[in-house]
């Protein structure tokens, strides 16, 4: 997975609280909590579905179900 850290530096740099964050190539998820946790909206896509289900589990687990 993506370190929390590098994600982290991404969106508290180039996001304000409130913003939207969209990460193009989800993968684990890792932006998407960063995200979440920052007080940003995020949207994430992935194509590999074995990536979908990680990223899932992850935000499930990190932040709660989604769905």
């Amino acid at each position: 997975p993506f370190p929390v850290s590098f994600a982290r530096w991404f969106v508290l740099g180039y996001s304000n609280s409130g913003d939207l964050v969209y990460d193009p190539f989800g993968g684990s998820g890792t932006t998407a909590v960063v995200a979440k946790q920052s007080g940003r909206k995020w949207i994430m896509t992935e194509i590999h579905e074995e990536y979908v289900k990680i990223a899932q589990k992850r935000i499930d687990d990190t932040l709660g179900a989604l769905f």
